[in-house]
């Protein structure tokens, strides 16, 4: 079987969100999603114009203050300490009640749905 590795491939084109797909999904909605393999929750509340986001669950540990911003098509997070870019991808066979519509992608997938 030959499956890209590297989801910046063509093949995953279709798929991949671009920033103004992004920012219509995430900014002023909240996202909620599962650890495929621990089942921890996790989430995420941006404001609409980015200035803030709380994380929630697993994405909340740090309890820090972040800001959003699109760049190059990816979501990218920054707290006092770290910034973090990834893309954000459709899944095809997700469904809101697994909560697995989307999906992150840095070196990890992690799945989500949004909630409101």
């Amino acid at each position: 079987m030959n499956i890209p590795f590297n989801f910046d491939a063509p093949v995953y084109a279709e798929h991949r969100l671009k920033g103004s797909e992004i920012e219509a999904l995430l900014f002023g909605h909240r996202i909620h999603g599962r650890n495929r393999r621990t089942g921890r929750d996790y989430g995420l509340y941006i404001s609409p114009d980015g200035t803030s986001a709380t994380g929630f669950g697993e994405w909340g540990a740090s309890g820090a203050s972040e800001t959003v911003y699109v760049k190059s098509d990816r979501l990218c997070i920054v707290d006092p300490t770290q910034e973090w870019c990834g893309m954000i991808f459709r899944n095809p066979g997700g469904t809101r009640a697994k909560e697995n519509e989307y999906f992150t992608f840095d070196n990890w997938a992690n799945p989500f749905s949004p909630v409101d």
